[in-house]
């Protein structure tokens, strides 16, 4: 039983990425480049974390959570840091994935999971960036 749950999780995750890779304007080097960037700089760990804390699941990109549940994400230490590591990687590609039938850039879709997150950067990270 184990086994065909960890197959339909697969299922799962291959029909969502390939439903975003169907209806966005990333290419298939952009989301790669975005599967590279989510498994450095411990964004992958602190997302790992988020997803068993609140259930959410930020990557692969799925629909944004509402209400309840959103305010439940967004209240987790590790979602907040993950997402704000995230959309603040200066490299993250600038293209659009589909979600909810609206196209929207990669780093908009992760602001609407928090949308009330400070993803203002210090002065120190800012002169790393620029570098």
């Amino acid at each position: 039983m184990p086994l065909a749950r960890l197959l339909y999780l697969l299922l799962l995750i291959a029909m969502t990425a390939a439903g975003i890779l169907a209806f966005s304007s990333c290419n298939t080097k952009q989301f790669d480049k975005i599967d590279k960037i989510f498994k450095s700089r411990f964004i992958e760990t602190n997302l790992g974390i988020c997803n068993v804390l609140s259930s959410y699941r930020v990557y692969p990109f799925q629909h944004p959570p509402t209400g309840q549940f959103q305010k439940h994400v967004c209240k987790q230490l590790f979602c907040q840091i993950g997402i704000k590591q995230f959309v603040t990687t200066p490299d993250i590609p600038i293209c659009e994935i589909n979600m909810k039938g609206e196209n929207i850039t990669v780093q908009r879709h992760l602001q609407s999971i928090c949308p009330d997150l400070d993803l203002t950067t210090t002065k120190k990270a800012r002169k790393r960036q620029l570098r």
